[in-house]
């Protein structure tokens, strides 16, 4: 493989991981804890600060989506109005 595409793969992995830890952290503040936090942009807030604006963005529309499903799986909501903060 070539060297700048490891690096590429790599950088888009870290920030897909991070949407999912950003989800998985809001979840846990938000249902678990009960606290009134907003705790989702933890790792955003590392993607952008390590890699940049693309793969933050990347991790954002990974935990919208994310929030998407949970919509979907657990309260079998189909109205996708989650998706609209990616608009704002």
């Amino acid at each position: 493989m070539n060297e700048n595409l490891k690096k590429y793969l790599l950088i888009y992995l870290v920030a897909f991981v991070a949407g999912i830890l950003d989800f998985a952290t809001a979840t846990f503040f938000q249902n678990v804890l009960h606290v009134p936090l907003f705790f989702d942009t933890i790792f955003l807030m590392a993607v952008l600060f390590l890699y940049g604006p693309l793969p933050a963005l990347f991790s954002y529309v990974v935990n919208v989506c994310c929030g998407c499903l949970k919509l979907v799986i657990l309260y079998g909501k189909n109205d996708y109005v989650y998706l609209f903060t990616l608009s704002a």
